[in-house]
């Protein structure tokens, strides 16, 4: 953990995997309402970063002017064409989940408002902070860091993070890092939420097991997600020496599929 190693992180791994768990069990109201403050304060926290890193990059802040210079050396494409192959399919994994929209519709109150207006956001969510982030973090940081994540290393710091402590910003590296930590629960949780609603609809349509469809008087797929959390136990493999290939392997193997259904050839 960025703040304390007196928590070792197999425990830090089952109080977040009992964390999802419990907000997921509390129905869909709870999960909207959390959501919704989650998301606020990364918007809020993205915004702050945007605004430090355009003062660091001037000078204002740190031990002088950065600029592009990163960009130049070592480069920004010095890994060439595989560099930007490696990139795609990360990105392909970190952009996976717009489907989430569909998968809401069936229990907000007003979908017919609700789905086209989450749609239309989707493009600008993804220029501003997802381009924009990779933007203002290749301006800060060169890709062959040393504080970045190297090869066969068990746990990786925050771009966001090692660009403010290089800055000096010590205390606002703390608050990224806390942004980073509430970015997790939200992934979590909305996963589970997919997972687990997707599990019920396969259930409801005989491609899945009948038990994984039951549910409880408020609507809550319990069992779907008792059945989707059991796959969090896979962060375990952190605690191994080859964690991070194998890491990396199921990243790339996500990438992959996210694209594989789209050059699918369609029946007729």
């Amino acid at each position: 953990m960025y703040w304390t190693d007196a928590v070792p992180q197999w425990a830090w791994i089952i109080i977040f995997w009992f964390l999802f768990l419990s907000l997921s069990l509390l129905g869909v109201l709870v999960y909207g309402e959390v959501e919704f403050w989650l998301s606020l304060v990364k918007v809020i926290g993205i915004t702050v970063f945007f605004i430090l890193a355009i003062v660091i990059s001037s000078g204002g802040l740190g031990p002088g002017p950065i600029g592009f210079k990163y960009w130049k050396n070592p480069g920004a494409f010095a890994d060439g064409i595989n560099g930007v192959a490696k990139t795609f399919v990360i990105a392909g994994t970190l952009y996976a989940g717009t489907e989430m929209v569909g998968i809401t519709a069936g229990e907000s109150s007003n979908p017919r408002r609700a789905v086209p207006r989450a749609i239309r956001q989707v493009f600008w969510r993804i220029l501003i902070f997802y381009v924009g982030m990779m933007f203002f973090i290749g301006i800060l940081i060169p890709y062959n860091d040393p504080d970045l994540l190297a090869a066969g290393s068990r746990t990786a710091r925050s771009p966001l993070t090692i660009a403010l402590l290089q800055a000096g910003i010590g205390p606002a590296a703390s608050l990224i890092n806390g942004l980073i930590v509430i970015s997790v629960i939200s992934a979590g949780n909305s996963s589970l939420y997919v997972a687990s609603r997707t599990i019920l609809f396969m259930s409801r349509n005989g491609k899945a097991p009948k038990f994984l469809g039951r549910t409880d008087k408020r609507g809550v797929p319990w069992v779907a997600l008792l059945f989707s959390n059991i796959f969090g136990g896979i962060a375990f493999i952190s605690q191994s020496s080859g964690g991070g290939t194998v890491y990396n392997a199921l990243i790339t193997l996500s990438g992959g599929m996210c694209f594989y259904p789209s050059i699918l050839k369609r029946p007729n």
